[in-house]
């Protein structure tokens, strides 16, 4: 009966959820040169995932290790996300020290030594930065150190 109980309370919990989520996808725009929709926190991280996913000889490991998605090129993991939006990004010490000196990313918990960053993507505008920090990683692992870098990262 407990069990019941629970499984009720918790579809009636996650029906709330959706409907607020949807309203507030649905209603909070605001409008400029362009309309802005706000975007679900899964609508944000497959749109991350595709984007990653885009760059050239990227694959993708889902559940690899404590990662949810993990991402390499050239053999090697240049970033991972855990749950919708927490990137770890890995950098060149020196791209990391520029980032974490210019605050456009918060220093890894667990192995900053590595070269890692963290950014944590909540909006649109989130992506895009966070898709600047994810080029520079992707560029350095690739090979590719002179890939022009966009200035928002």
């Amino acid at each position: 009966m407990t069990k019941i109980l629970v499984r009720i309370l918790f579809v009636a919990l996650e029906t709330i959820y959706t409907r607020l989520v949807s309203v507030v996808s649905i209603s909070a725009h605001y409008c400029s040169r362009k309309e802005l929709i706000v975007k679900s926190r899964i609508e944000l991280h497959q749109e991350l995932r595709q984007r990653i996913l885009n760059l050239s000889g990227v694959t993708e490991r889902q559940n690899a290790g404590i990662h949810e998605d993990a991402f390499f090129v050239a053999g090697k993991m240049f970033m991972h996300i855990h749950g919708h939006g927490h990137c770890d990004i890995r950098l060149s010490k020196g791209d990391q020290e520029r980032v974490l000196a210019e605050r456009k990313a918060r220093a890894h918990r667990w192995a900053p030594q590595a070269g890692y960053v963290t950014f944590i993507v909540n909006n649109n505008e989130d992506l895009e930065r966070a898709m600047d920090l994810i080029r520079i990683a992707h560029a350095h692992f690739a090979g590719k150190q002179g890939v022009p870098r966009t200035g928002a990262a």
